[in-house]
């Protein structure tokens, strides 16, 4: 009696403890989330298509749906174009990965700092979030642009 209620206690244990133990597992095998790939598969295309002014390819593969249905497309390029008439082509650009993050609702991502150099007018910072999608890929979720100390959102 005593060995059959053993056995049951060790049946209940493995059966309670393997799930958690796959749990644990399971996450410690998921790699974590890289900014070089963010940056790589994201950013560097990004900026690569804004700066030979392929605004409308930009705002399609780099930004997320909701990035779009906020920054309509017409928007989106009437405002890098005026950015580029206004300031001219850049002329230098640095990055620098601020801070990386993970919502409660499952989003996880990079804030990445770039600091830009025209050929006109001030340098200008631009702090952008960048989302990893379900799908695996990365996308612009947000800019705000900073000139000073002011602060705006935009499509940059």
């Amino acid at each position: 009696m005593v060995a059959e209620a053993s056995k049951r206690t060790k049946i209940l244990i493995l059966v309670g403890f393997v799930p958690v133990a796959g749990i644990f597992v399971w996450g410690a095998m998921r790699a974590p989330l890289d900014p070089g790939e963010a940056l790589e598969t994201c950013m560097t295309p990004y900026f690569d298509a804004v700066d030979a002014e392929r605004y409308d390819e930009a705002w399609e593969r780099h930004t997320t749906a909701g990035y779009r249905r906020a920054h309509a497309k017409g928007e989106f390029r009437a405002a890098l174009e005026t950015h580029r008439r206004e300031r001219g082509r850049i002329v230098s650009r640095g990055e620098r990965i601020e801070n990386g993050f993970a919502n409660v609702d499952g989003r996880s991502g990079f804030h990445f700092r770039y600091w830009f150099g025209f050929e006109r007018g001030d340098p200008v910072n631009v702090v952008y979030t960048v989302v990893h999608q379900d799908d695996g890929t990365w996308r612009i979720d947000g800019a705000l642009e900073s000139i000073g100390r002011a602060g705006r959102p935009g499509p940059w």
